[in-house]
């Protein structure tokens, strides 16, 4: 990185109704002068009830998998499967 420029990024979140609240911001200085930007991204959050619900309502056979495509040093929050109804071919959602 050169000299003549820094870049900083701070990160805010918190819950609110059932939502995730992530407000970044961002510094760039350079020799010019200091650009301040931010973004504000929310995210729904649902249950594994309701994830299989939603698959059921649209149609597919739907399971869950506790352990999901968790590798070493991952989460391991789970993964949704369905398959449509009367069909073998897989959807990983």
């Amino acid at each position: 990185m050169s000299d003549s420029r820094r870049i900083a990024r701070v990160e805010r979140w918190w819950f609110s109704e059932g939502k995730l609240c992530q407000e970044y911001h961002y510094v760039d200085g350079t020799p010019g002068g200091v650009v301040h930007e931010q973004e504000l991204h929310i995210t729904s959050l649902f249950s594994r009830d309701d994830y299989l619900g939603a698959a059921a309502a649209a149609g597919f056979e739907a399971t869950w998998d506790d352990q999901g495509i968790a590798t070493a040093g991952a989460t391991g929050h789970g993964l949704l499967i369905c398959h449509l109804k009367g069909e073998g071919e897989q959807v990983w959602i």
